[in-house]
């Protein structure tokens, strides 16, 4: 994912509230989400190429997602996919508490992330940029893109303020949840971060939705948690231009929050 909004224990009936984007090349070959044949408890998106996925939830109500760190620099030499991170720990039986700090002690070897995992309970937020750092989040409305949690660059702080909005007034709703982050507006000059990689290609990926012909906003994922557990996932597919190519729906319930 490259934009996450997490509300975490924040409305009173759904203390999961999260909804993200996916910001990818076109050419990159992917596979709508779905329950995964080779882990059957696994719903995701596929990255084909690496065959891991940047967002995924398990029957038994953990979930994570990953987003890359956006700085100068080539990735370590025959570095693992980032992907494996969120599959590797939708696989695991332990909790977050216990969980989180193996995967910090795997971090040095990937190329920049943030990675957020949750048991269905508990909350962590990994990340291996500037240094590895691992904390258990509290209560809250977080954001995230292509840098360290609540960093605040524009389109953080503007779909984070909007998701917080929106549940303020009720339960999350879908449609409203997605148009939280479809504002394609690239930011003023004065407000975008400097990741190395230029003005251009700085206000190019500015927008909350991305709209390009060779990179933009491939997928949005919505995902609800209640107190009883039952869990809600959307996700929408955009082709090139920010096209809608596909729509998906899945619930389930999980195990019960506490």
């Amino acid at each position: 994912m490259c934009l996450v909004v997490l509300s975490h224990r924040i409305h009173p009936d759904y203390p999961v509230v999260l909804v993200g984007h996916r910001d990818e090349f076109h050419s990159r070959p992917t596979a709508a989400m779905g329950w995964w044949q080779d882990r059957p408890d696994v719903l995701a998106g596929r990255d084909l190429k690496a065959g891991g996925t940047w967002l995924g939830v398990a029957r038994s109500g953990r979930w994570a997602v990953v987003t890359n760190f956006r700085q100068p620099g080539d990735p370590p030499r025959d570095a693992p996919s980032r992907g494996e991170l969120v599959t590797d720990f939708l696989d695991s039986a332990l909790p977050v508490r216990q969980a989180a700090p193996r995967l910090a002690a795997r971090a040095a070897a990937y190329a920049g992330f943030t990675l957020l995992v949750s048991d269905g309970v508990d909350v962590a937020c990994i990340t291996n940029r500037p240094d590895t750092h691992t904390q258990v989040l509290g209560s809250g409305t977080y954001g995230l893109s292509n840098a360290r949690l609540d960093d605040p660059w524009p389109k953080v702080v503007q779909s984070r303020q909007r998701v917080a909005a929106l549940l303020a007034k009720g339960p999350p709703d879908p449609a409203g949840l997605f148009g939280a982050l479809a504002d394609r507006a690239q930011a003023d000059e004065a407000d975008l971060p400097d990741t190395g990689l230029g003005l251009a290609v700085e206000r190019s990926l500015s927008p909350a939705f991305i709209v390009g012909n060779d990179y933009g906003t491939r997928s949005a994922t919505v995902l609800t948690v209640d107190r009883e557990g039952a869990m809600r996932i959307m996700e929408r597919r955009f082709a090139a231009g920010g096209v809608v190519t596909g729509r998906s729906a899945f619930a389930f319930n999980t195990i019960r929050l506490g």
